[in-house]
């Protein structure tokens, strides 16, 4: 009795064992390629070499290399991979930070919007862009004020292994725009400000009495010491003309359509603008489309009226928009309405 209990004392240690084994060598290939990259890449060699067309070894190749280092090879592979697999948001985010580590901060944020474009429920994306134009706002702030830029890079999110495609995150609204928005705004207050700063001249008196500062210096008490319409100022009742100056507005607005950037670009306008006969979310899908299936485009905007009209601003201007598919010049009116603390676009009209 005592032998038979101790055989399946044996007998059961060694089954235990064997399972503790079986389980480290069956170890998920995603979380080698965190650990023992080198050793991941061997394995993945080896599944490529079967099929050439697995996007997950594709993926999994390009995020080992990403993880030991050698992150012009890792982003080459990510490219391909974009090519080969658009659809996967993945990518666009991991490529993203490898730009953002090397300082290339608007790559960054362009893979990220394309990300956006590609899955608009993928949330990484959404924290990654909260980060990166957080950042962007700093720096784009410090210049501004003629500051030496040392802030350090964001760290972004990234993706070790892709979704299966039947998970969906929660679902939201094509692009979401209302969350990309609260951290844009930011940055188009900032370039206000720094429209602001080029327009608003340096007294003589100032500089003869304090020759020692520098004209920056000085440029920037005068922002801060006299009263120069900004978005976020009060708008002062007036009868016929705007004494709000909304050209910088247009340009950063005529800015993010030649950058095709969906996410700043419907930001511009108000939460619930629609073209005529559509649907907020058609005119969304109608503008991601218009936006990202060109080669490039080129909006330049100048010869600016403004006029008041009760709570509303109209700026009419001429437009000269380029692209690979269709060019031309126009007239057009953009009519803004004061939301909250931000001017905002509730009507579109091309003039001729």
């Amino acid at each position: 009795m005592d032998k038979f209990f101790y055989n399946l004392k044996v007998g059961i240690i060694t089954l235990a064992l064997a399972f503790v084994v079986g389980s480290a060598v069956a170890a998920p290939l995603e979380d080698l390629v965190e650990q023992k990259p080198s050793q991941a890449l061997t394995q993945l060699k080896t599944a490529l070499a079967e099929d050439a067309n697995d996007e997950n070894a594709l993926f999994l190749q390009a995020r080992a290399h990403e993880n030991l280092g050698q992150t012009e090879v890792a982003k080459r592979q990510y490219e391909v991979f974009i090519k080969r697999f658009p659809a996967r948001p993945e990518a666009y985010l991991n490529l993203a930070n490898i730009y953002s580590k090397k300082g290339n901060f608007n790559k960054a944020r362009q893979l990220l919007e394309q990300g956006l474009t590609s899955k608009p429920e993928y949330a990484q994306i959404y924290q990654s862009l909260k980060k990166l134009n957080g950042h962007l706002a700093v720096a784009a702030y410090q210049r501004a004020l003629s500051k030496d830029n040392k802030t350090v890079a964001p760290t972004l999110a990234t993706a070790s292994s892709l979704a299966p495609q039947a998970v969906q995150i929660k679902e939201v609204e094509v692009i979401k725009e209302v969350e990309v928005i609260k951290e844009v705004e930011v940055i188009k207050e900032v370039e206000v400000v720094k429209e602001v700063i080029k327009e608003v001249p340096v007294p003589v008196d100032a500089l003869a009495s304090n020759t020692n500062k520098p004209i920056a210096t000085q440029t920037e008490k005068k922002i801060f010491t006299t009263r120069v319409p900004t978005v976020s100022d009060p708008q002062k009742p007036t009868d016929k003309k705007a004494d709000q100056d909304l050209v910088p507005i247009v340009k950063s607005w005529a800015s993010a359509w030649s950058d095709q950037s969906v996410g700043r670009f419907v930001s511009f306008y108000a939460p619930d603008y629609s073209a005529k006969g559509k649907t907020r979310n058609q005119w969304l899908q109608d503008r991601k489309l218009k936006l990202t299936n060109k080669s490039f485009i080129t909006v330049s905007v100048d010869d600016f009226k403004q006029s008041l009209s009760n709570d509303l601003v109209n700026v009419t201007f001429k437009q000269n928009y380029q692209s690979n598919i269709v060019s031309g010049v126009s007239t057009k009116r953009l009519t803004f309405k004061k939301i909250g603390k931000n001017w905002k676009i509730v009507a579109e009209r091309i003039i001729r």
